[in-house]
Parts: structure tokens; sequence; C-alpha cells
């Protein structure tokens, strides 16, 4: 009786590293876009409610860029722990 064993490329999906995400922010860019380095946010709060639309795992060693400029608050942007990434991966 002859046994087959599907080869090690059937079975196996490759590993890809987790992805981080970058998201940007300048004082030219619009907060409609999609908040990438040729597209970026307007507003710091634009970044945060962009993160915290992702769960803690997806969002775990993202990176918010910040362009150069005056960003005018009309209130205090509050950060706190969902902001957040992980120990090992937070968001910076």
């Amino acid at each position: 009786p002859g046994c087959t064993f599907p080869s090690p490329a059937e079975t196996m999906t490759p590993w890809s590293p987790p992805v981080s995400i970058e998201v940007h922010v300048r004082i030219d860019g619009k907060d409609a876009q999609p908040g990438t380095a040729k597209k970026p946010f307007a507003t710091l709060e634009r970044a945060r409610d962009a993160l915290h639309a992702l769960s803690v795992e997806e969002r775990a060693g993202s990176t918010v860029w910040i362009g150069e400029g005056a960003y005018c608050l009309t209130e205090s942007l509050r950060l706190g722990s969902k902001d957040g990434g992980q120990p090992d991966a937070p968001v910076t």
C-alpha cells in the first residue's frame, strides 16, 4: 500500500514578518486621505483615531510620523493605554 504525502510546498504557507503600520501626518495633509507618506493626514487626532480602529495586535509596533510645522489644537490631545501597542511592540 503506497502512502502519499503532500510536499512541504503544498502544506506550508510562507512565513512573513508582521507588518508594522506607518501613519503620516503633515500640516498640508487632509484627514480624508489614507494617512500614507504620499497622502498624509492633516491632524494628530485623525492619526490617533485611525489607530483606534485597529486591534491592539494590528497596531502593535506602528509608527506615527509627524511632519514639521505647527499643529493647532482646539483641545488637548489625550493619549492613553488604548493608544498603545504591546510591551514588546509599542506604538511610537
